[in-house]
């Protein structure tokens, strides 16, 4: 029996989402929540997020369909709020990625489209791996962090909390990127910062 799913969100990253939503056969989606009610798709529009938190049974599963390039701290904020009143929020994986099975890929994590996660990586809660990007061996995302399009992110790394690494950065083997850090697109990174 598939599990029933809304999704938060009609920006953007919300389309992506969506889009592995729709890969996945797992789920059966019951709509979308957003605050102004525009329409997305042809998916019925659920109300906000209070609205639906007070309206609507606890097994529902929700997945966060923001992205985190204008606000680190928004797609936390939500994720916490739906954690606190009760429901879960699935890891979504697209089939096209490749995640060794000797990594852990915590809840809420999105994997997008063409990643590669290698053995011994940790995802951490709320985090996005964005279409193509690479984690290598033993490292580590921490929770409510973006690694954009295209980013590696090389061996035994760690990126802390509520980061944003930008499209086509390099993380060098090694490094550590402090909490709240955010790495312009085409960086390359050769010391911890």
């Amino acid at each position: 029996m598939k599990k029933k799913l809304v999704l938060v969100g009609c920006g953007g990253h919300a389309l992506s989402t969506y889009d592995i939503i729709l890969q996945n056969d797992d789920y059966e989606i019951l709509g979308f929540i957003n605050p102004r009610g525009e329409k997305f798709y042809d998916l019925q529009y659920l109300g906000s997020e209070d609205y639906f938190i007070e309206n609507y049974p606890k097994d529902i599963q929700v997945i966060i369909g923001l992205g985190q390039v204008k606000d680190l701290n928004l797609r936390d904020t939500i994720y916490k709020k739906f954690l606190l009143a009760g429901f879960k929020i699935p890891t979504l994986i697209a089939k096209s990625a490749v995640v060794s099975k000797n990594s852990m890929i915590q809840s809420g994590s999105i994997i997008m489209h063409n990643v590669i996660i290698n053995a011994k990586a940790e995802i951490h809660e709320n985090s996005i791996i964005n279409n193509n990007a690479l984690i290598e061996h033993s490292s580590i995302i921490g929770k409510n962090t973006h690694i954009s399009t295209g980013a590696i992110v090389n061996g035994d790394c760690y990126i802390g909390n509520n980061c944003f690494i930008g499209s086509n950065s390099t993380i060098n083997h090694g490094l550590r990127i402090k909490n709240f850090s955010i790495i312009p697109s085409h960086s390359r990174i050769s010391k911890s910062v």
